[in-house]
């Protein structure tokens, strides 16, 4: 679950003007965090991005990740306001949080808005818990279900262009072979999304195949439309065992097969958070694996696999005029599926835990 909050910071040494010193030359202290939010769990991981406001438009001068201790019986010191006030001169922090329960404190880590670290001060016990294991893609085994798709197609052939290994899934036989020929025949194998038997011994074919595995990324999906009182039971059972179950067994059949340094990647959406009128269980399903890989993560942070979301927008794919129910409602133009393959590699390679929709690009990386 991500939370949207909206804070005024200072700076305790002044930002140059744009383009000549930023983030890393910095120091910021938050006046005031207000939060009214009861939860059981204790602690409360926050990512921020830091807007400096210039000529009344708000600008990202970087980010920051940090856990803040969270009493189970209080309210969290942190105030949820929807809009944040723009004014010149006022620097906002835009923070999304998430909850776990692992009681260690970690110092904040400062990034400029390129992504690479400003401050890195933490404690040893903190940095080891926390710190990401980058994949090198040459030779990695890497399973990709979905492999049939645009996306999971494009992707398979990308990183096998990048020397990894790959093991394709998919449930259209002709168009697995094609894909496989472009792989240098790599192995491929049909599966049944329905059947949950199905997707874990797709995981177990793989393994077998490839001499173990390194990475899985699923790329399955289906969509559909409608006011949620017409879509019937049947299409809505087929969306969640296809956008979120199947995802669930392979990642959950290939966890304990991973070494250290291994991912566990699925491609969510945007409509996970946005959740738009008549995409009520379309948006659901995607909702559930995005929760389920965000709990999965810190599950599997002391075995050092990384688990990433690829929470993508709309894409270039036709895949809205394929849905199994309803008509897409009118839709702007979808990303290129090279674009969105070019961030998933990299954020597969550095070990990222988000690929999500950007303020200053089309997609931005989130380690």
């Amino acid at each position: 679950m991500h939370l949207l909050y909206i804070l005024v910071v200072t700076f305790t040494s002044p930002l140059a003007p744009c383009g000549r010193r930023g983030l890393a030359d910095a120091s910021c202290s938050i006046n005031r965090i207000t939060a009214n939010r009861y939860s059981e769990c204790e602690w409360i991981t926050i990512h921020v991005d830091v807007i400096k406001i210039v000529r009344g438009q708000p600008v990202l001068e970087g980010t920051a990740d940090f856990d803040a201790k969270h009493h189970p019986e209080a309210p969290t010191d942190v105030s949820m306001i929807n809009q944040p006030r723009i004014a010149d001169g006022v620097r906002v922090l835009r923070l999304r949080g998430g909850y776990y329960g692992d009681p260690y404190p970690v110092c904040p880590r400062l990034h400029p808005a390129d992504g690479r670290p400003a401050n890195q001060t933490r404690t040893a016990r903190s940095s080891a818990r926390n710190a990401r294991r980058d994949m090198d893609l040459r030779g990695a085994r890497i399973l990709v279900p979905g492999a049939t798709g645009e996306i999971g197609a494009a992707l398979a052939v990308r990183l096998h262009a990048l020397g990894a290994r790959t093991a394709l899934a998919g449930r259209d036989r002709e168009a697995l072979t094609r894909v496989s020929a472009a792989c240098e025949h790599a192995p491929a194998r049909t599966f049944d999304a329905w059947d949950a038997y199905s997707c874990a011994k797709t995981v177990d074919w793989a393994a077998a195949e490839l001499g173990g595995l390194d990475g899985v990324v699923v790329c399955v999906g289906v969509a559909a439309f409608g006011p949620a009182g017409e879509v019937e039971d049947a299409v809505s059972e087929h969306l969640m065992a296809v956008n979120a179950l199947a995802p669930m067994a392979f990642l959950r059949a290939a966890g304990d097969r991973l070494p250290e340094g291994g991912v566990l990647a699925a491609v969510t959406g945007i409509v996970a958070e946005a959740a738009p009128a008549r995409m009520a269980d379309y948006a659901a399903a995607k909702a559930a694996l995005a929760t389920w890989l965000t709990a999965v993560r810190r599950e599997q942070r002391r075995q050092g696999v990384t688990v990433l979301e690829i929470n993508l927008p709309h894409m270039d794919t036709g895949f809205a005029g394929r849905a199994v129910a309803g008509q897409a409602p009118p839709l702007p133009r979808g990303l290129p599926v090279p674009d969105a393959v070019d961030v998933i590699v990299r954020a597969l390679s550095e070990g990222a835990r988000l690929v999500r929709p950007g303020s200053g690009a089309a997609l931005e990386v989130v380690r």
